[in-house]
């Protein structure tokens, strides 16, 4: 009826569209207004990706604008916890000068560095607002550093000059049997 305000439950429950105005998110009181964002999916890098060490990588997360106002321009993704291996700890996300709208889906990517040593690392990020109010699902990159084979110690072990074991190098890579000519 006149200024009566109906959550979607209750419109379907008891009203119609002749009689009232369904909202789905109220707007009216400025302390309902909330930043909000829900992770979707990864698109590169999932979780526990096995890499070299000192390894460049760009990980993109897939999220949406679920709350109930645009997020506004200046809105960043900041590093909020576990291991620091990002280039930056704060990334501005290409939000245009209106905002971005509601459940819009939006690809926000940060650029990493493999740490050196091996081991399981995981680092922790979330979407802040321009003044730096963190809000929404914390999402994150998981990886695990390894060392990669080497070489080195087959080189060493093989009791052959270095020419010959260049040679046969040679001939194992070309998929046949490595025989000692």
């Amino acid at each position: 009826k006149y200024n009566y305000d109906l959550c979607s439950a209750c419109f379907y429950r008891m009203g119609n569209e002749a009689e009232y105005a369904r909202m789905d998110k109220p707007l009216s009181d400025k302390r309902f207004l909330q930043l909000d964002c829900r992770f979707v999916k990864d698109l590169t890098v999932p979780d526990g990706t096995r890499m070299a060490p000192s390894t460049p990588f760009r990980k993109i997360w897939c999220m949406l604008n679920n709350g109930n106002i645009v997020w506004p321009y200046g809105t960043h993704l900041a590093w909020v916890g576990g291991d620091q291996f990002a280039r930056q700890s704060l990334v501005k996300l290409a939000i245009p000068e209106a905002g971005f709208p509601l459940n819009g889906e939006i690809d926000v990517c940060v650029d990493f560095v493999s740490p050196a040593k091996p081991g399981r690392y995981i680092s922790y990020w979330r979407l802040t607002s321009p003044d730096l109010q963190k809000f929404g699902q914390q999402v994150w990159v998981l990886i695990e550093v390894f060392t990669p084979p080497s070489l080195a110690p087959l080189l060493v072990s093989l009791d052959v000059p270095p020419l010959m074991t260049f040679r046969m190098l040679i001939s194992c890579a070309g998929g046949r049997a490595c025989s000692s000519r």
